[in-house]
């Protein structure tokens, strides 16, 4: 929602650079972080990747 993408593309955009991944090995940190350190978690990523 925060990039105005529907969800499909950000399933496109996640699968392309790995970010599937990265969030399943990150697993146990981000869930006990709230929804918008996650996002942002996310962000930085795709943002460091040039997304």
């Amino acid at each position: 929602m925060r990039h105005d993408i529907p969800a499909s593309e950000a399933v496109l955009l996640f699968s392309k650079h790995g970010l599937f991944e990265v969030i399943r090995s990150n697993y146990e940190t981000l869930h006990t972080q709230s929804l918008e350190e996650s996002v942002a978690f996310a962000d930085d990523i795709l943002n460091r990747l040039g997304a």
